[in-house]
């Protein structure tokens, strides 16, 4: 938003900030559109939410305000601010604030959003007289006689292109098709949706009838922001999307006088949507952070000197009167007049009805099918029932497509082709999950070696073509981004009357897309974080991991899913190497210059800068032969990776079977459950690339599988090689046993002595003297067996490694021998602590089901109040301890172990030297 997307500029504000607060540290990171809901959703569910956003109060408020993300500001907003923000109306004021009166905003900017026209074709075309020009404002008798002048002109393509291709910049349709005749989209309180009014249905009519004529054209394909260029490069007369900042950005191509105008009414004055802009704070449990995060807001807002320049910055206009005055004398003056003359115009923020997420979807998808022909009242009845539907919670936008047909063919589109991993499981899972009566059709784009616009155009054609002449298609089962992507952009077209199931979604904000369509499935469950937290597990003291990803669908969608999580791993640092940004060589050099405690992670590589595309499997080993260090992989294909965990790709496709049975009214298989099956992961590894790069199977998931280890002939050569020794060798022994007879006795005694010494040393960690992974890793398998409730504590020691750097490692093994000590000081059968590995340990509690759990915690906490002495000076030492329970959070020792990691982490990322119980922090990670 204006300037403060420059980051020249906002580390001025930041500079200035820290003049007055000098022990706040503040690091900004950088949203657009495209990804960053998918960013922010991610960053939500593994607790890596930022602390500040600046957004509107459509998602700070009734998104996740409304889901609980977001903190209290209520004490914010002094009586003294709410008069000067209120001081002309209120909506400010209440678009910031919920229903029950909690501010989750404080605002800093807003704007009137309104159209433009090319004063120089109207003023050729004689349309201007058609115009008020001093109140900028027309009627709609004075819009149509205009649009009818510049058509008869030639001067233009089309006078105005309706856009209803995506739902951004639908502010534009929704304001010109409320003010035409003086509909109104929602009602006074802002919960229901009344756009299908007589006025409504009136204004449609009018603009279909001049879509018609010629005096506007509509397009189900182009979004605001190519309406927006079209205008800009003079080949249209006029925007339906503008405002003060989209003329910053598009005004300085034009080689004309642009004229920012109300939206055309026959009511004694138009009506502006309103745009307001300020900041939301992320509850993420640390009250220090979120007063830090109110005082960084209250100074970009409130300041005497900040605010002003924060409210130019933003290119709108300040929301409290007391800076009515903040562009007169700047450079800036002469361009934000006619805005400002336009702000009287503005309206309610209607912004913050509730289900606006699912009506946006709705409304561009309604204009698709009106001016696609379908007739208007039956269009905004539709529409009408589904977004007051979705604001009341009484519809469920994912059974809005799927019925019943006697249809028997399910069409298969993938957007990969079949080569491409998991494409070929999920077709085989697909079949299992299908109905024997049910007969696939299968279709590949191979998107990851053409792409575009055009092409995506030219598929649909094919599809259009081909699937016409074959009856019974009754149900499309999409997999993967683009695919989705195509059939909901040209939902409208072959796809409108055919129920749509989706699978392999990367992208959060697609799937709930598709989701508000009426079009059911299962996004992929993303093992991004499986792979990095596997990393981490084995190479502990990694100090960057490196995300190979391009600008395709799915890897955009993966590297802002990456962007959201990344704090999660500090002071680790997680950079993405964006294929597409470099040369086959400069890929080459970056990947052969990663240095030894480095990781790989493998998402996506379909392109070069150069346009060059590869097969996944040339494209990995060209990544595996530059990096000398372990590269891991989303879906295992070898190739010199040490491995991946992934997803089942055929348990996906069965459960999408199971839905595509539902969508075609045919009898589920016999393994049908009735109830959606968890899509389970699976592991992979290549033993060679383990002996290379030193990666034990201790630190490996249990279920793993392993490939290029010993074959079966090798494995048989050494079994009957072992055995032909071992014959020797008994023969040899034989002939001695007489003499060796008569020290038996000492022999059993020493055996015994020796067995016993080589058992500690297989269980016993020799540093700390506490059990070992090995022995650790047997008695929760036997806890678990036993049936009996225990929790598992795991304790990492804060900042191990910067003790390690400052004071030496000799130190450091003090440290865990100490460590080691203070905690078998509270051994007992009941309490079993372990060294887990590196400077991880996890204890096994067993206790009454109905005592404290946490209170143990902070014994173990209070452990470490002393200092430890060693010859370098005494280190303090603080541990974060994560604890989840059984069977209350897990059932199964990974997920017992995953459900304690997720509490360690939550504390790790939120202050460290605490303790925190899964059940505390679990909805956290809820998706």
């Amino acid at each position: 938003m204006g300037d403060f997307s420059n980051p020249d500029k906002v580390k001025t504000f930041i500079s200035s900030f820290n003049e007055k607060y000098p022990d706040i540290t503040v690091t900004v990171e950088y949203l657009d559109y495209s990804t960053g809901d998918d960013r922010i959703l991610a960053a939500l569910s593994n607790g890596t939410a930022p602390d500040i956003v600046l957004e509107g109060p459509e998602r700070i408020v009734s998104n996740w305000g409304a889901k609980g993300y977001m903190a209290d500001l209520s004490d914010m907003w002094t009586d003294e601010i709410k008069r000067d923000i209120s001081k002309y109306d209120d909506k400010v004021e209440t678009a910031c604030r919920n229903a029950d009166g909690v501010f989750y905003e404080f605002p800093l900017c807003e704007t009137a959003h309104c159209m433009a026209i090319n004063l120089d074709v109207f003023e050729k075309a004689g349309a201007l007289k058609y115009i008020d020009l001093d109140n900028r404002t027309w009627t709609t008798d004075g819009f149509v006689k205009a649009c009818r002048a510049v058509a008869d002109s030639g001067l233009v393509s089309t006078p105005g292109v309706i856009y209803c291709g995506g739902q951004g910049g639908d502010q534009g349709t929704r304001a010109l098709v409320s003010n035409l005749f003086g509909a109104k989209f929602t009602d006074e309180d802002n919960t229901r949706y009344t756009i299908d009014s007589s006025e409504g249905i009136s204004a449609l009519k009018l603009l279909v009838e001049m879509t018609k004529d010629g005096s506007l054209s509509s397009d189900t394909t182009i979004q605001a922001s190519d309406e927006l260029k079209l205008f800009a490069s003079g080949k249209t007369a006029m925007s339906f999307a503008w405002n003060s900042s989209n003329e910053k950005q598009f005004a300085f191509n034009s080689k004309f006088d642009i004229f920012p105008i109300a939206f055309p009414t026959d009511q004694a004055q138009p009506e502006l949507c309103s745009g307001i802009w300020g900041f939301g704070i992320f509850d993420n449990g640390n009250e220090a952070k979120i007063e830090n995060s109110k005082k960084l807001v209250d100074f970009l807002c409130n300041d005497d000197i900040q605010s002003p320049a924060s409210v130019r910055a933003s290119g709108f206009f300040p929301v409290r009167s007391e800076l009515d005055a903040v562009y007169i004398g700047t450079p800036q003056e002469e361009t934000m007049a006619p805005f400002d003359q336009l702000r009287r115009y503005a309206t309610d923020y209607y912004s913050v009805t509730p289900g606006w997420a699912a009506q946006r979807t709705f409304w561009w998808s309604t204009l698709q099918k009106i001016f696609s022909g379908t007739i208007v009242e039956s269009a905004l009845s539709s529409y009408s029932e589904l977004a007051n539907g979705a604001a009341t919670g009484t519809i469920s936008p994912g059974e809005t497509n799927i019925r019943n047909s006697s249809a028997s063919r399910v069409l298969f589109i993938s957007s990969f082709s079949l080569s491409y991993p998991g494409v070929e499981d999920i077709i085989h899972g697909l079949r299992d999950g299908l109905s024997d009566e049910a007969y696939i059709h299968c279709e590949f784009m191979d998107s990851g070696a053409i792409s575009g616009d055009e092409y995506v155009n030219t598929f649909y054609h094919y599809i259009c073509d081909k699937y016409s002449n074959i009856k019974n298609i009754g149900a499309i089962v999409v997999a993967g981004d683009n695919a989705l992507n195509m059939v909901i952009r040209h939902q409208n077209g072959f796809f409108s009357d055919i129920p749509v199931l989706y699978s392999n979604i990367y992208s959060f904000s697609l799937a709930e897309l598709a989701d508000s369509l009426g079009m059911k499935g299962y996004s992929l469950i993303n093992t991004v974080v499986d792979n990095i937290d596997l990393a981490c597990k084995i190479k502990p003291d990694v100090s960057k991991i490196y995300v190979i990803s391009d600008n395709s669908l799915a890897g955009t969608a993966l590297s802002a899913y990456v962007e959201g999580i990344k704090t999660r791993y500090a002071p680790r640092k997680v950079i993405i190497i964006d294929t597409s940004k470099y040369t086959k060589s400069e890929i080459k050099d970056k990947l052969s210059s990663l240095f030894e405690e480095c990781f790989v992670i493998y998402i996506a590589f379909t392109t070069d800068t150069s346009g060059k595309t590869y097969r996944y499997d040339h494209a990995l080993q060209l990544v595996t032969k530059n990096a000398d260090v372990p590269v891991l992989s989303l879906s295992w294909m070898g190739n010199g990776t040490l491995g991946s965990i992934s997803v089942d790709y055929v348990k996906l496709g069965t459960q999408v079977g199971y839905l595509a049975n539902d969508a075609l009214g045919m009898e589920q298989p016999g393994s049908y459950s009735g109830i959606p099956e968890k899509t389970y992961t699976e592991a992979s590894f290549d033993v060679a690339m383990m002996k290379k790069f030193k990666v034990h199977r201790w630190s490996l998931p249990r279920s793993s599988t392993y490939y290029n280890g010993l074959s079966t002939v090798e494995l048989l050569t050494y079994i009957i090689g072992g055995l032909a020794i071992a014959v020797v060798l008994f023969a040899f022994l034989m002939l001695f046993y007489k003499a060796e007879n008569k020290h038996r006795k000492e022999n059993e005694i020493l055996l015994k002595e020796q067995n016993k010494q080589i058992t500690e040393e297989a269980e016993i960690d020799a540093l700390t003297g506490l059990g070992n992974r090995r022995l650790f890793d047997r008695d929760i398998e036997k806890s678990l067996n036993s049936g009996r409730s225990f929790s598992l504590f795991l304790i990492d020691l804060d900042k191990f490694k910067q003790i390690n750097d400052t004071y030496g490692h000799l130190t450091g093994d003090a440290v865990l021998r100490e460590t080691g000590n203070r905690l078998l000081t509270m051994k007992e059968r009941s309490f079993v602590p372990y060294r887990y590995g590196g400077d991880e340990f996890a204890v096994l509690y067993f206790h009454p089901v109905d005592e404290d759990v946490t209170a143990k915690s902070k014994e173990v906490l209070k452990l470490f109040d002393t200092a430890i002495e060693s010859d370098t000076g005494d280190v303090h030492l603080n541990i974060s301890l994560g604890s989840a329970d059984f069977p209350a959070d897990a059932t199964t020792v990974e997920e017992l172990m995953h459900s304690a990691d997720q509490a360690l982490y939550y504390i790790k990322g939120n202050g460290r030297n605490s303790s925190k119980r899964f059940s505390d922090v679990a909805f956290h990670f809820e998706k």
